[in-house]
């Protein structure tokens, strides 16, 4: 269960950031803080960004962030309900946009370790109802309990 991975410290309600560079250094920060991740973690996921676009087009704009395990110690994900949106490049386009206001960042330590975790993250963003929930949430333990719960339905 992804739920299990997820603490109040690493969910950003109201994150505020005018592009994808922004989010990912401060997303990034607080988990090379917490040693989650090394040094150069928010390097990786710059050049991942730019090679292998992680924007989703959904209801509500939802991008999906990672980088190889190469820069990551321990396995864990972040949610951030950003401000404003935020451009990425849409997934499996060159050049389109998208308007991300929930990103889903994954951490995962195990060179192939992250299928299962991927696909229950997609599962989640699927349900409109439950992103907009997480969007629309007053707190982080809300944010937890929603993912939780979702995750209980898989």
């Amino acid at each position: 269960m992804i739920w299990e991975k997820l603490d109040e410290s690493r969910i950003y309600l109201g994150l505020k950031a005018e592009n994808t560079k922004e989010i990912f250094e401060k997303m990034g920060r607080r988990l090379i803080e917490a040693g989650f991740v090394k040094e150069n973690y928010v390097e990786g996921l710059i050049e991942r960004e730019e090679e292998f676009s992680t924007g989703l087009r959904t209801p509500i704009g939802v991008a999906i962030p990672h980088t190889s395990a190469d820069y990551v110690n321990k396995t864990t994900f972040s949610v951030a309900v950003l401000n404003k949106p935020v451009q990425f490049v849409e997934m499996g386009t060159d050049d389109d946009k998208v308007d991300v206001e929930v990103v889903i960042m994954l951490t995962i330590a195990e060179a192939h370790g992250h299928i299962d975790m991927l696909q229950r993250v997609i599962a989640i963003i699927q349900d409109a109802e439950l992103v907009k929930n997480i969007k629309n949430a007053k707190d982080e333990k809300t944010v937890i309990e929603l993912i939780k719960q979702k995750e209980e339905t898989l």
